[in-house]
């Protein structure tokens, strides 16, 4: 998961490319790969530069045109005042980042749900005319950021 890149005889580490796998399906228990690189790729990417927690893959169904099975890494603020999340795609039993609107890229986007709510500030999935978007929870104090990453 963690990309170096040799430049002027110095290493640059903190890339996360989707042709990477991030987790692993063992039977219906996922594991992720290099959780420590994943905080601190996500970690520059957040707002404030917040400490992220609590990795986990998680399975859902779509909400919209059609309910269908996704996967997406989930994080959230230490403070538990966000969450943050990216699709994945599981190939064989493998993960990778990306969703279909990004593939061939060697980035993928990253959700930050922030805010109040009732049922929790939640990322989902919502799947319009074939394509699987990210959103937050569907309440008015429910903030959502979107970061193109690498």
């Amino acid at each position: 998961m963690l990309s170096c890149k040799k430049e002027g005889g110095t290493q640059n580490a903190g890339s996360i490319y989707p042709e990477q796998a991030v987790g692993m399906d063992n039977n219906g228990k996922y594991t992720i790969a290099d959780e420590k690189a994943l905080a601190t790729a996500w970690e520059a990417k957040v707002e404030g530069k917040a400490k992220l927690t609590a990795f986990e893959i998680v399975k859902g169904t779509t909400e919209g045109d059609v309910a269908e099975d996704f996967y997406m890494l989930v994080a959230r603020t230490e403070d538990g005042t966000a969450k943050v999340a990216s699709l994945l795609e599981l190939r064989g039993n493998k993960f990778y980042f990306g969703s279909e609107d990004h593939k061939g890229s060697e980035s993928y986007l990253l959700v930050i749900c922030r805010g109040e709510c009732d049922g929790g500030c939640l990322p989902a999935v919502r799947k319009k005319d074939g394509v699987k978007h990210l959103i937050c929870s569907s309440c008015a104090d429910c903030e959502k950021n979107e970061i193109e990453t690498h």
